[in-house]
């Protein structure tokens, strides 16, 4: 039997790398970079018999699955307590006051916990909630928080970003509203029979992590068909999580938001995701 704390403690040891340097520097990776991935693992398995008095395995049973499959975290889902969870999609991840106090509110009148739990997409979890108590809260969901829906279409579902420019100092875009905007128009466009997933950062910080989105967009500046400074993004493709794990790659750099950006991805979802068009209102059936 061995431990994960052991050998985190055998990872993070105090007096080397660059603890006492500027901040940018005090990252494991410059650390593993200077020593090496064999000296650091060799230093890593010293320390842990150190600690533990035995060697570090190497073999073991791996926990990761084999086949990985998208949890939505989205609807209505069992606890293993018999209770009900249900995961709410906050629209690019903005929720205002006024809903908040009213999701509030309805996880008072129906859950046995008074809690809220926000995920890694910035979508929110109310758990606890009786069998009883499901059916009623989702109604008074639908009915006060419309636009907390349980079940998005593929675009809005997909889209992840971060704060934007609203917000934040160093992001180049509004990040938020484009996402919005370009989700909508392209969810009433287009039916998807697989999941994409489109990620909006401001900045090279990328903190929405747009490296893993099946379409990545960055914001960035260009000039526009007047030769006047617009806000614009550079575009990659190809990233993934889970077992299709990747890093997107380049795909355009320098594409103005308000002329051309939404063609490109027009481009991508067609080609890569099978996106069909929908048919118009009122349209000719032929």
């Amino acid at each position: 039997m061995y431990y994960a704390t052991d050998v985190l403690r055998g990872v993070l040891w105090k007096f080397s790398g660059y603890r006492y340097n500027p901040r940018g520097k005090c990252r494991l990776m410059f650390l593993i970079d200077d020593m090496g991935i064999e000296t650091f693992r060799a230093e890593v398995e010293r320390r842990y018999q150190a600690a533990t008095g035995s060697a570090i395995p190497n073999e073991g049973k791996s926990m990761v699955p084999t086949e990985w499959k998208r949890r939505e975290l989205l609807g209505v889902h069992k606890q293993s307590d018999g209770k009900n969870w249900v995961g709410l999609h906050v629209p690019v991840g903005r929720a205002y006051v006024d809903e908040m106090d009213k999701l509030f509110a309805l996880t008072e009148k129906y859950s046995d916990g008074d809690e809220i739990r926000i995920t890694v997409e910035t979508n929110l979890i109310v758990p606890h909630i009786p069998d009883s108590k499901v059916k009623a809260f989702v109604a008074d969901v639908e009915a006060q928080l419309p636009r907390f829906n349980l079940n998005p279409a593929t675009i809005s579902k997909g889209t992840v970003t971060c704060t934007g420019s609203q917000f934040c100092g160093q992001a180049k875009i509004n990040t938020k509203g484009w996402a919005q905007d370009f989700a909508d128009r392209l969810d009433a466009k287009y039916s998807f029979s697989n999941d994409v997933r489109i990620h909006w950062t401001g900045c090279p910080n990328t903190c929405s992590q747009i490296q893993v989105g099946d379409i990545g967009l960055i914001g960035s500046t260009a000039k526009n068909s007047k030769g006047e400074p617009a806000e614009a993004v550079d575009i990659y493709v190809g990233g993934g999580i889970g077992q299709t794990a990747a890093l997107g790659s380049l795909y355009k750099k320098g594409v103005v938001v308000e002329e051309g950006l939404f063609e490109e991805l027009e481009k991508i979802v067609i080609k890569d995701f099978n996106a069909l068009p929908k048919k118009a209102a009122g349209a000719p059936v032929r």
